[in-house]
């Protein structure tokens, strides 16, 4: 097994410990947090009502539009294509709907949001693909839209399941509060867990814009996209509990079933992508394999440039040479991806190719960090 895996198999663990450990606290004072933070009519709490919503129509827009355009290398493009129509039908479709029972005087304004951020879907998916390694793309589409629907259908269904009575709706809460875990016989609006907590986390998606997007690999990056989706996160579960739509029981649950989502498709993802140990010289093989099939002269002379620097990286004497050797070949690689002439037997022996390159480099990466890290930092 990659050790990447075990790695994340680990902060799983630590993950689902936390969420245990703040769960027990929260079942506790679940009453009085509700009784100290409850404004009714609330204006942040408004705000951030619609504003947790939109991470769903967000992500299930972009997504939905990039599992199209993607299709071409898909092993089923008419499946894809279909697939993609439902996804932008259902998220959208939802995102209405919830805005239409919650505050329906901004009904057409998020209808005209949907319309324009379709449009910018559009070009900017298009754009991507003529920039990005497609194959990490879908990747990440695939881990986007299952964490969408689970956030969607996922926490309706445990709704039902449990049918705790919201605060607002208690008379006397006091006599009337029950625990998350017991079942309520009927509530006409279950409590938990939270819906709008479980879509604003969504926003922890764009964590992942650096699979696909080489530039966003910076700590920088990560600093702001991190605190961004934070804060949306953490602003909408504080809103639903100023509101007394949720207990914080409700809205830590919903927030742990989207990140729990997240994480396990990334995992399933790269399990399902993860390569066997082969030896360099069948990776070899596979590029003289596709240098004799292709008959273009850019093409060829990016498949030698690359075999090249193969062999650079492969008789390199230093481990930091070595490692230089691979990041130059991965960038060969992805280059010679964004060639609009590459059929799709090419593009998918490419992406092989280069899961092998991005296994060498992780593996470097576990067993040199320090080393690595001089590198990778001038």
């Amino acid at each position: 097994m990659n050790k990447l895996y075990y790695f994340e198999r680990k902060s799983s663990i630590t993950w689902i410990c936390i969420f245990v450990i703040f769960m027990t606290i929260f079942t506790f004072y679940d009453l009085p947090i509700a009784k100290a933070v409850f404004h009714y009519n609330d204006t942040y709490g408004e705000i951030f009502k619609i504003i947790g919503l939109l991470p769903t129509c967000v992500a299930g827009i972009f997504y939905a539009i990039s599992n199209l355009v993607t299709r071409k290398i898909a092993r089923r493009p008419i499946i894809s294509a279909i697939l993609s129509a439902a996804s932008l039908l259902l998220f959208v479709g939802f995102t209405l709907l919830s805005v239409y029972h919650l505050n329906r005087s901004i009904f057409v304004p998020v209808i005209i949001f949907c319309v324009i951020f379709i449009i910018i879907s559009i070009a900017a998916n298009y754009d991507l693909c003529r920039k990005v390694n497609l194959f990490d793309m879908r990747k990440v589409m695939i881990i986007a839209l299952v964490s969408a629907l689970v956030a969607v259908g996922g926490q309706t269904l445990i709704k039902f399941a449990f049918n705790r009575p919201r605060f607002i709706t208690l008379s006397d809460p006091d006599t009337q509060f029950t625990y998350w875990f017991v079942h309520f016989p009927f509530a006409l609006d279950s409590s938990f867990p939270s819906g709008h907590s479980a879509q604003a986390a969504l926003c922890f998606l764009l964590m992942y814009f650096k699979r696909f997007i080489p530039r966003l690999r910076t700590k920088a990056w990560d600093i702001a996209l991190c605190t961004f989706a934070v804060f949306i996160t953490v602003s909408t579960m504080f809103a639903r509990m100023f509101l007394g739509a949720h207990y914080a029981t409700d809205v830590w649950a919903g927030c742990f079933l989207t990140l729990t989502t997240i994480s396990l498709m990334n995992q399933y993802v790269e399990r399902s992508y993860m390569i066997p140990e082969y030896r360099v010289s069948n990776i070899r093989e596979r590029l003289l394999q596709l240098k004799d099939y292709t008959k273009d002269k850019k093409l060829l002379e990016a498949y030698d440039s690359i075999l090249k620097g193969m062999e650079v990286a492969d008789n390199a004497n230093d481990k930091k040479d070595h490692f230089e050797g691979l990041l130059r070949l991965r960038d060969d690689i992805d280059t010679l991806l964004l060639n609009e002439k590459l059929s799709r037997r090419e593009i998918v022996s490419l992406n092989t190719i280069r899961k092998f390159t991005d296994k060498f480099i992780d593996e470097i990466k576990l067993k040199n960090f320090d080393e690595i890290y001089t590198v990778t930092s001038k």
